[in-house]
């Protein structure tokens, strides 16, 4: 978990970084990752922080920390997550959410098949993700263009499955 430590205030005054309004920036994008693959997951980078990073979008702020992680043993990630404020309506065959420091990070799950890598959505609706996984950017391990790209494709589908079926 993110080491808690204490940040001076310029006035000899030392106050905990819970304290602090929470900050979505690059360093808490890189503890978060770090957390994950010291904890023995594939993981990268994905949504908008992806799209950043790539140079897709203009830099923005960020609500919210989007990843994919690969071919999880889904125990061992559904323990990570319940250490972390986990956010159980959005504990769904292909995401689970929890929130650190603040902030709501979402893991979007892809299971490792022999014809790739594939995504089951609200257990009815299955995405075969694009060949070339992740590419590295900045030190981070970050969603190629084409995955990113497949998912916007078929994000409005999936959307109104999710309306359809009553799920976050």
């Amino acid at each position: 978990m993110l080491v808690r430590q204490a940040e001076e205030d310029g006035h000899g005054m030392t106050w905990p970084v819970e304290d602090i309004e929470p900050t979505n920036d690059i360093g808490f994008l890189r503890v978060v990752v770090d957390e994950l693959v010291e904890a023995g997951f594939d993981v990268g980078v994905f949504g908008g922080w992806a799209k950043e990073l790539l140079g897709l979008i203009e830099r923005r702020s960020h609500r919210d920390l989007d990843l994919m992680v690969v071919g999880p043993d889904i125990d061992t990630l559904d323990a990570f997550v319940r250490d972390r404020h986990e956010v159980v309506a959005k504990r769904l065959s292909h995401k689970r959410a929890f929130i650190l420091n603040g902030i709501l990070v979402e893991l979007f799950i892809a299971d490792r098949g022999p014809n790739g890598w594939t995504t089951t959505f609200w257990d009815r609706t299955e995405h075969r993700w694009p060949p070339g996984g992740w590419v590295e950017c900045c030190g981070l391990p970050v969603a190629s263009e084409d995955v990113l790209d497949s998912y916007e494709r078929v994000y409005e589908t999936l959307h109104a499955d999710c309306q359809r079926f009553g799920a976050v």
